[in-house]
């Protein structure tokens, strides 16, 4: 978190530009890496019918997006 907010502080002050963006992207990988790191994820069993309900629904989803993502462009 410290180099977070030295690149932060190097970036409004407008020295070490490429220093500080080096800094703060280094920063924010090992912070998320540290993250992904820590998360404990089990999968429990589940039914053929619970499963086909989820995919369903993820990809109606997924096709809501991106209908309206396509829809936002073919306006422009």
């Amino acid at each position: 978190m410290i180099p977070l907010g030295i690149g932060v502080a190097m970036l409004f002050m407008n020295v070490f530009r490429k220093m500080a963006w080096f800094m703060i992207i280094g920063s924010s990988a090992a912070l998320i890496a540290g993250i992904l790191h820590s998360l404990n994820m089990q999968f429990m069993p589940t039914t053929l019918w619970s499963l086909v309900a989820m995919i369903v629904m993820i990809g109606s989803g997924a096709g809501l997006m991106f209908r309206s993502l396509y829809s936002d462009q073919n306006e422009r």
